[in-house]
């Protein structure tokens, strides 16, 4: 089979000096995008309010939230600042309540040697309120520089939570929650 001295498609490429303004072209057509000024669609109406929550109501219920890796607050390679949140509830109710109390917290090495504890008075437990997507939950943070040194090998620790309201019973989640801690690199 003899291949033609010059193929057909060869007549589509443009020549040498018109290259450049083809490239110039299919890029500012491939950067072209649409925008409109102005606000799109529907303004979304503010979040509702919660309801007002009952007065005198008692929780029973205490779900904590924490971040499964520690976060390493000072850089120094050692992750050693645990971020939880904590939800108060009072079935049958099913958003969160708020109520005066203390939170309480500790981290154990798997083994149950101690690496620290945190307690948080009822005003502190107050300033960390926060509205969250559920309802009003705690927020809080602590750090293993609070008892020391955070210098540990690696490990998972388990972070135990309770409330105390005031008059009241403590509350604990169900069950601790798994905290790696210490080096990281």
């Amino acid at each position: 089979m003899t291949l033609p001295a010059r193929s057909s498609w060869s007549t589509c490429i443009p020549s040498p000096h018109l290259r450049g303004a083809w490239v110039a072209t299919l890029a500012a057509a491939m950067l072209v995008g649409c925008v409109a000024d102005g606000p799109q669609g529907r303004a979304k109406a503010p979040p509702r309010p919660a309801p007002a929550q009952p007065a005198g109501i008692a929780p029973t219920v205490l779900e904590v939230a924490a971040a499964r890796y520690a976060n390493d607050s000072d850089k120094n390679g050692y992750a050693d600042e645990v971020q939880l949140t904590a939800f108060l509830f009072a079935p049958p109710r099913d958003i969160p309540v708020t109520v005066p109390g203390e939170f309480r917290f500790r981290l154990d090495r798997l083994s149950g040697e101690n690496l620290g504890e945190w307690t948080f008075d009822a005003d502190a437990s107050a300033r960390s309120v926060e509205r969250l997507l559920p309802g009003p939950g705690y927020r809080f943070r602590f750090t293993l520089r609070d008892h020391g040194n955070d210098n540990l090998p690696s490990q998972d620790a388990q972070l135990f939570c309770e409330f105390v309201p005031s008059g009241s019973e403590i509350i604990r989640p169900r069950a601790p929650i798994r905290v790696t801690v210490g080096k990281i690199r």
